[in-house]
């Protein structure tokens, strides 16, 4: 099965259009959604990790706007971890 295909896409779009709801600097929002895009890329390969961490990172210094808004999408990112 390849990163594509793994049907987790809806969990992707709908993380990505919920911090594109948000009321963000644009920048910002541009870099987390950027992140979240190379997360579905690479999911269920060696680089999956690096790239959420990645995201979680940058959400890391915007939590207080953002964490209502990806806290609901958080338990299903984490429960792919390698």
């Amino acid at each position: 099965m390849t990163p594509a295909t793994t049907g987790n896409e809806e969990l992707f779009r709908e993380l990505i259009l919920a911090l594109l709801a948000s009321n963000e600097d644009k920048t910002v929002i541009d870099k987390l959604t950027s992140t979240v895009e190379e997360i579905n890329s690479t999911q269920g390969t060696k680089d999956f990790k690096g790239h959420y961490q990645s995201f979680m990172s940058a959400l890391a210094d915007h939590m207080q706007v953002l964490g209502p808004v990806v806290a609901p999408f958080l338990p299903a990112l984490s429960t792919m971890l390698p």
